[in-house]
């Protein structure tokens, strides 16, 4: 079996994050682009496809990519290719099931979302499942041969060629649909390479069908596909809920604003992989007060840069806005001031610590409690504050999942609620950033930096304001004793 050299974990969760956040970058490029090209009804439908065939991948893969990672390491060498062939095969039939669901089902899908141009979209986007899922387990198969840099080398190519795909043939002219057959070449491609790697990888081993370790396999997979599965429906619920109420033009709108900033997710989750063993290995010795010491060391570190970020865009997202999708889209600030309120709850993963007890029928129950929640409220908000009630629908669900699992952490761990989280740095870090923030707001920077080009204006806007920001919020820090110079050089440090 073809490997690389060994990483630490740190390494592997420092290549592995880069090829995500090119990967998220890329995605946040490609909606750029086409937020500046298409019209809103044409762009609305397109991201109305992408939310239905991200929903759906999930519940569809049955988990069956995320049970790579628990079997593969525990496989005698021969046993390894049947379990990748089995795993592959397993996916293909799910993703040719998958494509029929979006070729037959395409005039229900288009019912639901009140919407007849998606009809159409969605068949001729139909054949892309049957191609994307096979190759979705690559990254977990590259990480467990210890190969993380290839991972990242195709999901760097993945992502080029992707935008790529958006990117020519609109530039050229061409239509939306015409996007698409580019973008299904696109995926074909990239299913014949990855196809050729798993085989090039074990092609010197036999191989031996085990129908027993299928059925080990969907017995694993399918529980945590499952909770997979309802978390990104909770995620995806609000724009579900936007685009059976209103138009492909609302959810454009809606779309654009209700986007998470793409080092958000990745960063709090390589702090908590890398962390996770240790969590782990500290409970199991009976050493509490380790685990929750070492915890608030994360939560600090990610708190002091998601905090200050949270309050400048806050006061910056017009501007932000507009400089990303154009001033067509300026009504998409107001869904992402909402949205920023989320990065509070966004600085750990109270699951992975829930997790590291093994406490997973809790991590389930809640997850489907907040899907509920997030259900219930969707329903009620956006019939009585109409487009901004599913944002507001979403961040109080994660409010309340959050602090319900911080409490059955603090049960696990035998303390109280008051010590399990660092409140009061926290606090004084919030405080901070909002003083920083009004400081900010009080200058008129669309009177002094004032261009005939919006686009440079704001870009100007946005970096002498953010450079200002920085400074009031390092002095302020400096002054009230929260952060000493040595901390901030050490954090900068950390933080590259």
């Amino acid at each position: 079996m073809q490997t690389s050299a060994s990483y630490s974990l740190p390494a592997k969760a420092f290549i592995i994050s880069f090829g995500k956040i090119i990967n998220r970058l890329s995605a946040l490029f490609a909606i750029i682009y086409l937020s500046y090209h298409l019209p809103k009804s044409d762009y609305g439908s397109y991201r109305q496809v992408w939310i239905l065939f991200n929903t759906l991948v999930p519940i569809l893969s049955l988990g069956i990519p995320i049970s790579v990672n628990y079997f593969f390491p525990l496989l005698e060498e021969d046993e390894k290719k049947s379990f990748i062939f089995q795993t592959y095969f397993s996916l293909s039939i799910l993703g040719f099931i998958f494509t029929l669901l979006f070729f037959f089902g395409a005039s229900s899908f288009g019912f639901l979302f009140n919407n007849v141009q998606i009809v159409g979209l969605i068949k001729y986007f139909s054949i892309i499942p049957f191609l994307a899922l096979p190759t979705l387990f690559y990254q977990n198969l590259f990480v467990c041969i210890d190969n993380p840099l290839l991972a990242t080398k195709v999901s760097l190519l993945s992502s080029l060629g992707y935008f790529l795909s958006i990117v020519i043939p609109l530039q050229y002219g061409y239509s939306i649909i015409e996007m698409i057959y580019c973008l299904t070449m696109f995926y074909l491609i990239q299913f014949i390479f990855i196809s050729f790697l798993y085989y090039n990888i074990f092609k010197k081993y036999n191989l031996n069908f085990n129908f027993n370790l299928i059925l080990k396999q969907f017995k694993y997979a399918i529980p945590v596909g499952f909770t997979s599965a309802i978390g990104i429906i909770t995620i995806n619920i609000d724009n579900l809920f936007v685009s059976s109420y209103f138009n492909p033009i609302k959810l454009a709108e809606y779309a654009n604003g209700a986007m998470e900033l793409p080092f958000v997710g990745i960063i709090t989750g390589s702090v908590m992989a890398v962390l996770m063993p240790e969590f782990v290995k500290r409970y199991s010795d009976g050493k509490s007060d380790d685990v929750i010491k070492l915890w608030h060391s994360s939560i600090t570190k990610v708190a002091t840069l998601f905090f200050p970020i949270m309050c400048f865009l806050f006061i910056f997202s017009d501007q932000l806005i507009v400089l990303l999708f154009s001033d067509k889209y300026l009504q998409s600030a107001e869904i992402f001031r909402i949205y920023l309120l989320q990065l509070p709850c966004r600085i750990t993963i109270f699951g992975i610590i829930l997790l590291s007890m093994n406490k997973t029928s809790f991590v389930l129950k809640s997850t489907l409690l907040c899907l509920l929640i997030n259900l219930f409220l969707n329903f009620i908000l956006i019939n009585r504050l109409g487009i901004v009630g599913p944002a507001i629908a979403t961040i109080i669900s994660l409010y309340c999942i959050s602090l319900l699992q911080l409490f059955k952490i603090a049960i696990s761990l035998k303390t109280n609620i008051f010590e399990i989280f660092p409140w009061r740095y926290l606090i004084t870090i919030l405080s901070l950033s909002i003083i920083s923030a009004i400081l900010v707001k009080l200058i008129d920077f669309d009177g002094i930096i004032n261009f005939p080009s919006i686009f440079l204006s704001n870009i100007l806007i946005i970096i002498f304001g953010g450079f200002l920001y920085l400074i009031i919020f390092i002095l302020l820090c400096l002054l009230s004793g929260s952060i000493n110079k040595s901390t901030i050089i050490e954090s900068f440090k950390n933080y590259v």
